[in-house]
């Protein structure tokens, strides 16, 4: 008898112990899908919008034409910095690339405001080919944007008002270039901006406020240039060191107007 008692108790303590063990994974279960349903459900706006992809740190790469334009915020609206152009198809030459246009994700239009820093310099997909630059809405080259492009020839940017340090140096075909068109004109040319390129003329721009030591430094600048005075009559332009040095054709710069 005393050992029928003593079975009995252990088929209770082991059913016991089963509830005991169920109850607790159904516990588990339980927290299991409410940690689920508290996660925001998140989907891959590149697969939803072709053409679209997030990089790495928040960046933005929109493809168009062949080209894959790589972007970051400026922290401004839906304005955008230019960081990298890459192509799609290697074969396919990119000679001419106009930025002046909307790039959208399918869900916002990005207005490129801005050219990074060495930004077609660090490209090399489109580096040795690109000829033309076209930048409309672009009011900022930063440093070494463009720097040793061998065969960019043109240059327009009717909104441009900077030119960062060595945005164009090295550039010995670029032989047109339209920077900003407006009242205020240009602030800056930075040093050595347009150092040994082949421009013939001063960048075309209604005003110039200030240039950099050695901006047009080795350039092919003709005998004869007038620099644009300030945008504001009662200003002056300011001038860096070695602004025209060893510009060989030249032979008279016309201060008139600054």
């Amino acid at each position: 008898m005393a050992a029928n008692t003593k079975n009995t108790k252990k088929k209770k303590s082991r059913r016991y112990l089963t509830r005991a063990a169920r109850r607790t994974i159904a516990a588990l279960l339980m927290v299991s899908a409410l940690i689920v349903a508290a996660i925001p459900a998140t989907t891959s706006r590149a697969a939803e919008d072709e053409g679209f992809e997030e990089a790495a740190g928040g960046d933005i790469i929109i493809t168009q034409d062949n080209l894959s334009f790589e972007f970051t915020t400026t922290g401004v609206g839906n304005n955008v910095i230019l960081k990298k152009i890459s192509k799609i198809d290697k074969a396919i030459p990119a000679t001419s690339i106009d930025v002046s246009g909307e790039f959208s994700d399918g869900v916002n239009n990005y207005i490129v405001t801005e050219i990074g820093g060495a930004a077609i310099k660090y490209s090399p997909d489109v580096f040795s080919e690109l000829t033309n630059f076209t930048a409309n809405n672009v009011t900022d080259i930063k440093d070494n944007a463009f720097q040793g492009c061998p065969n960019l020839a043109k240059y327009e940017g009717t909104l441009t008002t900077r030119v960062g340090a060595n945005a164009f140096q090295g550039c010995t075909k670029l032989n047109n270039c339209n920077l900003s068109q407006q009242e205020d004109g240009v602030e800056e040319i930075g040093s050595f901006a347009f150092a040994n390129t082949g421009l013939g003329t001063m960048p075309g721009t209604k005003s110039i406020s200030f240039i950099g030591d050695n901006a047009f430094e080795g350039s092919d600048l003709k005998s004869t240039i007038t620099v644009p005075g300030p945008s504001n009559v009662s200003d002056s332009v300011k001038l860096g060191n070695n602004v025209f040095k060893n510009c060989k054709n030249l032979q008279t710069v016309d201060f008139s107007g600054i």
